[in-house]
């Protein structure tokens, strides 16, 4: 469950997503991780968003801004 607790644009604006970061072969670069955005919404202060069978692994990004937070949105 997600929580606007507080936002100066009085909305929080959140993505939830799955990021995998395949393991670099030995004397490579790392290769870049891909992401998959599960949910992408906003919720007014005081209101709550629930997303069921969200993976353990899940990680998220949060604004005040629907501009997503830099590195959020891959």
């Amino acid at each position: 469950t997600f929580e606007c607790f507080a936002s100066e644009s009085g909305q929080c604006h959140f993505v939830v997503y799955r990021e995998r970061c395949p393991a670099p072969a030995p004397g490579t670069n790392p290769a870049a991780c891909q992401r998959t955005t599960l949910d992408d919404f906003a919720l007014g202060i005081g209101k709550t968003h629930e997303i069921r069978g969200i993976p353990q692994d899940f990680r998220q990004c949060v604004s005040k801004d629907s501009a997503a937070p830099s590195g959020c949105k891959g």
